[in-house]
């Protein structure tokens, strides 16, 4: 290998560990900061200032294509100094876009690339070279046929894809997780999200033996039927590492929490996301008295139905400490007793959101 390989080499895998910190960081702004110091020494000065905040850049988060791949690139943007675009899938599979599309996007550092449209033909778009220009990957709208990710997941461009995102599953979302847990082309995948897969008990078993799952800083499984079956993923030490968890729509009730706070690996968690999960004032109190609070700096519980003395309790828990975000929705509270609720959250140094 030559120099300047072993030089590209260790450059990619410093900002490889920066990145999978940011995903990973659940809130917290230190990895992004630290991600703007190293960009500083690559000569990034705007996306370092970007990854700041700093509001004198805040009006150049667009980022220019060229004019011969607009059908292709449709959108690029700045969030944060990460670069996102959205490509369409019928201009990125041209051949004149190929090698040369790779070798711009690895220029402009792309974090990722959110894929709109649909193909048929899964095995020649494993085989685009700009599938190893970008960290992230999202086909949340591309409707998942069995046997499309398998063989997505057989590219050889894949080895520093980060983030995955999934769209629907149509037919046998078995079939599509299995092909998920048993791939060996994404070894530093750490993000993994399955917005519109609605997963059943069946469709997470496969996840739960994925060797892969060990890497995960970040898992979004909502809208599915997971119920009690949360417990495996709970109880399950290859996801020991994840610090944001998104459980939104799944009806746990008070089983499905039960089963998820007998769980004794999810300690790292910083971000816990319960939205619309059937929870009422028994799973409330189940919450309070969980340890499983004290890492928490997130709490999203907000589409559940709790009473006021509830609520009361959960901020009288001696494992929810600060600073921690609770986010709940008001339903039947009076203003006095939201102001009442913000005083007790506030006084223990809490943060309480109603929606």
């Amino acid at each position: 290998m030559s120099t300047d390989a072993v030089v590209d080499a260790n450059l990619h895998a410093e900002e490889d560990a920066l990145l999978r910190a940011i995903l990973g960081a659940a809130g917290d702004r230190g990895p992004k900061l630290a991600y703007a110091a190293w960009m500083e020494t690559q000569g990034q000065i705007r996306r370092a200032a970007l990854a700041r905040r700093e509001p004198q850049v805040f009006a150049t988060r667009a980022v220019v294509v060229p004019e011969r791949w607009r059908d292709a690139i449709t959108h690029a943007n700045l969030d944060g100094g990460l670069l996102f675009i959205t490509g369409q899938m019928r201009g990125l599979l041209r051949s004149n876009f190929g090698t040369e599309g790779a070798a711009w996007m690895h220029r402009q550092r792309v974090f990722s690339l959110d894929l709109n449209g649909r193909t048929k033909d899964w095995t020649r778009l494993a085989e685009m070279p700009w599938l190893g220009a970008t960290r992230g990957l999202g086909l949340d709208r591309a409707a998942l046929q069995p046997g499309d990710l398998a063989r997505l997941l057989a590219s050889p461009h894949l080895g520093r894809l980060l983030s995955l995102s999934l769209g629907s599953l149509r037919g046998d979302a078995v079939e599509t997780m299995t092909a998920l847990a048993t791939a060996t082309t994404i070894p530093q995948l750490c993000s993994l999200s399955l917005w519109s897969s609605r997963l059943s008990p069946e469709a997470l078993e496969p996840l739960l033996t994925w060797p892969g799952a060990r890497q995960l800083v970040y898992l979004a499984i909502p809208y599915g039927r997971i119920g009690t079956a949360i417990a495996g993923l709970a109880t399950n030490e290859r996801f020991s590492g994840l610090t944001h968890l998104i459980l939104d729509g799944n009806p746990l009730g008070v089983a499905g929490m039960q089963a998820f706070l007998d769980g004794n690996v999810l300690t790292s968690l910083r971000r816990l996301e319960m939205w619309a999960c059937r929870l009422d004032d028994t799973c409330l109190h189940l919450l309070a008295a969980s340890p499983r609070l004290a890492s928490l700096r997130h709490l999203n519980l907000r589409g559940n139905r709790f009473s006021f003395a509830a609520l009361q309790h959960l901020a009288q828990s001696p494992y929810i400490t600060a600073p921690c975000d609770v986010i709940v929705t008001t339903y039947d509270l009076t203003a006095e007793q939201q102001q009442q609720l913000r005083a007790q959250y506030n006084g223990s140094g809490l943060f309480v959101c109603f929606t």
